[in-house]
């Protein structure tokens, strides 16, 4: 059980890889197909930019900090090495997108995106599997967080006096 969350980060990394690689072979930039109607398509975006294609600095700039957040995450990753397991998958799933995405900017200068979810003009920005990682990592972790944070306020009300949230 304690290396199920390695793998979850590494099998992201390669699910990310191999869909982007797929989708590089096999569409052209700006070609849309739909997959469940106009509510799901794919539609092949090269992001140079931050989430949804915002830009801050140069890209010189911004590959130093994603490689230090990258490398960040992943000693944490290892920090935490006795927590739940539930923690754990909440960061491998965060540190396999974020080495996915990385690996596009290092290697291509942009990242490629392809989900494309929405209901007619209204959409949500493109985005891939490893964008798709690292929000459910960090949904994990905040109701995990806000689930430790609860008991911890109901341990002062009811006397108990509980420095610390129980382990999960």
């Amino acid at each position: 059980m304690k290396g199920i969350p390695l793998l979850l980060s590494a099998g992201v990394l390669l699910l990310d890889q191999a869909t982007k690689r797929l989708v590089e072979r096999t569409m052209t930039p700006g070609e849309s197909v739909p997959v469940l109607g106009d509510a799901l398509r794919l539609t092949f975006v090269r992001n140079d930019g931050v989430a949804f294609g915002i830009h801050i600095g140069s890209g010189a700039l911004f590959n130093v900090f994603s490689i230090a957040a990258c490398v960040g995450v992943a000693f944490y990753f290892w920090k935490i090495r006795r927590e739940s397991a539930w923690i754990r998958s909440g960061v491998g799933l965060i540190l396999g997108g974020a080495a996915g995405n990385l690996i596009d900017r290092l290697t291509a200068g942009s990242v490629v995106d392809f989900i494309d979810a929405g209901i007619r003009s209204i959409r949500w920005p493109v985005f891939n599997a490893a964008d798709s990682a690292v929000v459910i990592g960090a949904g994990i972790l905040f109701v995990l967080a806000a689930r430790d944070e609860k008991a911890l306020r109901r341990g002062r009300r009811d006397g108990t006096g509980a420095e610390s949230p129980p382990a999960p």
